[in-house]
């Protein structure tokens, strides 16, 4: 399918769904030649259902001929953020880096025929607690909120071990475990 027709699909789904945005994510990826992969607050609606209206993250590169292809496409630049339509229906789209922060490959997940590819539960739990290091609410709730809506499906003893590397390659990462005792005290009882 192409990068139109699924801007087109995009528009008539809900302004908030998992189903906009992994078409907007599709379009995006479509339109750039090398993989991208969705993280951040998108890829946290997709894995737990939870509702978020953020822009849509990716990773991965986007070089001059991406460029020239998404403008052609209708996406303007606006400072870090790639946007497609006005207004509080827009699509908007970033690319923070062209590198996944990650160990585990991809989840992918189809629609409409074309593939998208999402950061692992694993990793992005991960992403989770490194950002929620800066101390802010905002990113201690997230985490929260993966930890409890995902907590049977991430690999607690790995993202542990995951943690413990991180820290060893990165001095400003030494909150991390105190992060993530905190995170595991606040589950939920089962």
């Amino acid at each position: 399918m192409k990068a139109s027709e699924l801007i087109a699909l995009a528009f008539q789904a809900s302004p908030s769904s998992a189903e906009r945005v992994l078409l907007a994510a599709a379009a995006f990826d479509t339109a750039v030649r090398g993989p991208l992969v969705l993280v951040g607050g998108a890829a946290q609606m997709i894995h737990t259902g939870l509702r978020r209206s953020t822009d849509i993250d990716m990773v991965g590169p986007v070089d001059s001929r991406d460029r020239e292809s998404l403008s052609r496409l209708g996406f303007v630049r606006n400072g870090r953020h790639w946007v497609f339509g006005t207004g509080t229906d827009a699509l908007v789209i970033e690319v923070p880096s062209e590198t996944l922060f990650g160990e585990d490959p991809p989840e992918l997940v189809e629609i409409e025929g074309v593939v998208v590819r999402v950061i692992s539960i694993n990793d992005l739990m991960m992403d989770r607690l490194v950002q929620a290091t800066d101390g802010t609410s905002v990113t201690w709730e997230e985490a929260l909120a993966l930890a409890i809506t995902a907590r049977d499906r991430i690999d607690w003893p790995l993202v542990e071990a995951r943690i413990k590397e991180a820290q060893e390659e990165d001095c400003f990462l030494r909150n991390i475990p105190m992060v993530l005792d905190r995170l595991i005290k606040s589950l939920p009882r089962r």
